[in-house]
């Protein structure tokens, strides 16, 4: 589920903020926080095989990486991912389908841009709303949006600014002219 791979890029960039990590071991370490994310929000979470095999069989455990791993980050697995805050803005929009299948893919790839990282994820989530809804021709910023949301238009436009530059390398205006060429 997209969760997993936001909880996992969340454990990775904690786990890494904390410790030291050579270049040989960088792998381990973001098999070992997908195999945790996987456990925490999978209903079926895949084997222990199936993580090593990804690895190219490179190492053959993960138990004790595991539990280094846990044990840095204090056992707090906790993150209100962006999908968490899709799902209130949703309510919103009606639930727009096109819109929220959009706004997954920019979700997923703000992943891959590390200018994002300190973005919080409610921001993240509203930006893509955003986005979605100017692609589909749904450009207004309505107050219930802004309620649900939390954020006004204003506070939007830069991380919308960056996902934009992240998709095409096109930046969007102020004003009216921001619509133009999405």
């Amino acid at each position: 589920v997209p969760e997993t791979l936001f909880l996992c890029g969340n454990l990775i960039d904690r786990f890494l903020s904390a410790r030291v990590v050579s270049l040989a071991k960088l792998q381990l370490v973001g098999i070992t926080c997908l195999f945790v994310a996987a456990k925490v929000e999978e209903i079926v979470a895949p084997s222990v095989a199936h993580f090593l095999y990804c690895a190219n069989s490179s190492y053959t455990y993960l138990r004790q990486p595991e539990c280094y791993v846990l044990k840095t980050l204090d056992w707090n697995l906790s993150y209100p991912s962006p999908m968490h805050f899709l799902r209130r803005i949703s309510k919103a929009d009606e639930y727009d389908v096109k819109a929220r299948t959009i706004v997954k893919y920019f979700l997923e790839i703000q992943c891959l841009e590390w200018r994002l990282l300190a973005a919080p994820p409610s921001l993240i989530a509203a930006a893509a709303i955003w986005l979605a809804r100017l692609i589909l021709g749904q450009d207004k910023w309505t107050p219930n949006l802004a309620h649900y949301s939390s954020y006004a238009e204003s506070t939007i436009i830069p991380t919308a600014n960056l996902k934009k530059i992240i998709c095409n390398g096109n930046i969007i205006g102020s004003g009216n002219d921001r619509r133009k060429g999405v």
